[in-house]
């Protein structure tokens, strides 16, 4: 489990950076998808741009989750960002992969390649969540003093009789 995002960034800068990515390329996507939409008459294309806009959407959403984790420190929802992240991302890469080679596309050729690293970073994802987990596993400002009071009998040493758990 990657312990650094990108080799360099902590990973909860690299969540916040995840979740940039997602918000900026759910923008880029609604607002280039719509404009050429506009501009566009061909049926097949508009079929590939409401695709976008679509993805767009689901883009934004996923930015949305992950930053509701970040702020609120919630597991389950960085969780619930790394299955949405997969889903958008086998996509994604179907998607590049196929259309790159019948297209002879450099933009979903670059596309392809970024997916690439989103993979990876999706990896690092993995180490934010258990890192997050075990934060909020941990109970601070508790500690437990487990001590013997006076002559144990030896009939008596069963564990919930013989030790008492204090809070302090």
């Amino acid at each position: 489990m990657p312990e650094k995002f990108l080799f360099c960034f902590n990973l909860k800068s690299g969540a916040m950076a995840m979740a940039m990515i997602n918000l900026a390329f759910g923008i880029a996507a609604i607002v280039g998808s719509s404009i050429q939409l506009c501009y566009n008459d061909s049926g097949e294309d508009k079929i590939y741009l409401i695709g976008a806009i679509v993805m767009g959407l689901y883009n934004l959403m996923c930015g949305a989750v992950l930053i509701y984790a970040i702020i609120n420190g919630k597991e389950r929802c960085v969780l619930l960002y790394m299955l949405f992240e997969l889903v958008n991302l086998m996509v994604l890469s179907i998607f590049c992969g196929m259309n790159m080679l019948f297209k002879e596309s450099l933009l979903l050729t670059i596309l392809f390649l970024i997916c690439l690293i989103l993979w990876y970073n999706l990896h690092c994802m993995y180490g934010f969540y258990k890192e997050l987990a075990e934060y909020n596993s941990v109970k601070s400002g508790v500690v437990e003093i487990s001590y013997n009071s006076g002559q144990i009998n030896p009939l008596m040493t069963m564990p919930e009789r013989a030790v008492d758990n204090t809070s302090v």
